[in-house]
C-alpha cells in the first residue's frame, strides 16, 4: 500500500524508515511514562506492580504468540496490534489506578512480546532483500540495518525528554536558607536523609496535556504502520508464504 511505483530498493528504505519511526514514537511514549511514574501514580507500589506485570506477561506470551500472529495476520497488522496494546497501556496511565493499570499492563506486556520479534524477523527479511539488491553479503546488510536502527532508536529518549521539558509546568522553589546543606553533601551524603524540595510538582493540566501527546503519538504510530509498512509475504529465506494458516507443530 502507498508504494507509488517505488523500486525494490526504495521499498526497502521506506519500510525501514517507517518501522524506525513507529518504534521511536512508541518507546518515547513508554519511557516518558516510566520517567513520570511518580507523578502519575500516587500509590508508590502501583508503578512497581505495573512493571512486574509487563515483564511477566512479556516473558509468558513471548514464547509462542509472536510467531502465531505473524503467521495469521502478517507483519503489518502484528505491528499495529502491538502498538494498539501499548496505546491501551498509555490510556490507562492517564487515569492510573489498580483497576486500569493491571489490564493496561497486561496489554503492554503482550505488545512487548509482539513488537520486538516482529521487528527482528522483518529486518532480517529486509536485510536479505538489501543484500541481493546491492550485491553485498547478507551479514553486512544485516549489520548495517540493525546498527542504524540501534543508533536511531535512542532518539526516543531525546524526544521523550523534550516532551517532558516543554510540556510539564515545573517551577524552581526558593532554597531553604535555614537548612545546612553541608550536612547532607559529599562525605555526609546519605540517601535516607530527606532534603527540601527543589522543584514544585507539575500542574495537573500539564500532566494531562503530556498524556494527550503520548496517546496522540502512539495513535500516529499505528497510522504510520498501517499506511507505510508493507506486509512482506515471504519468510527469512525469501520463500513465498501464505497468511491465515498456522502449523501447530511449529507452535
Amino acid at each position: 500500500m502507498w508504494c507509488f511505483n517505488l523500486s525494490e530498493k526504495q521499498k526497502v528504505y521506506k519500510n525501514f524508515i517507517a518501522f524506525n519511526i513507529c518504534f521511536i514514537l512508541i518507546f518515547a511514549c513508554f519511557n516518558v511514562i516510566a520517567m513520570i511514574a511518580s507523578v502519575l501514580n500516587q500509590d508508590g507500589s502501583l508503578g512497581n506492580g505495573s512493571q512486574a506485570i509487563i515483564n511477566g506477561v512479556t516473558f509468558l506470551t513471548g514464547l509462542v504468540w509472536p510467531q502465531v500472529f505473524i503467521e495469521l495476520i502478517g507483519f503489518k497488522f502484528t505491528l499495529a496490534l502491538a502498538e494498539t496494546c501499548y496505546l491501551l497501556f498509555f490510556v490507562a496511565n492517564t487515569f492510573p489506578s489498580w483497576a486500569t493499570l493491571v489490564p493496561g499492563s497486561i496489554f503492554a506486556g503482550f505488545g512487548n512480546s509482539l513488537s520486538w520479534p516482529t521487528l527482528g524477523i522483518y529486518f532480517t527479511i529486509l536485510s536479505k532483500k538489501y543484500s541481493q539488491i546491492n550485491n553485498i553479503p547478507f551479514v553486512n546488510a544485516q549489520t548495517l540495518l540493525f546498527g542504524i536502527f540501534g543508533f536511531i532508536f535512542f532518539l526516543n529518549y531525546i524526544l521523550g525528554s523534550i516532551w517532558i521539558g516543554t510540556i510539564l509546568e515545573i517551577e524552581d522553589l526558593p532554597l531553604n536558607s535555614s537548612y545546612d546543606y553541608s550536612q547532607s553533601c559529599g562525605l555526609n551524603n546519605c540517601p535516607l536523609t530527606p532534603l527540601p524540595e527543589a522543584t514544585s510538582n507539575p500542574t495537573l493540566s500539564s500532566v494531562y496535556v503530556l498524556c494527550g501527546v503520548i496517546n496522540g503519538a502512539c495513535f500516529l504510530s499505528i497510522i504510520i504502520a498501517l499506511l507505510f509498512v508493507d506486509d512482506l509475504k515471504y519468510d527469512e529465506n525469501l520463500n513465498p508464504i501464505q497468511r491465515g494458516k498456522i502449523d501447530f507443530e511449529k507452535i
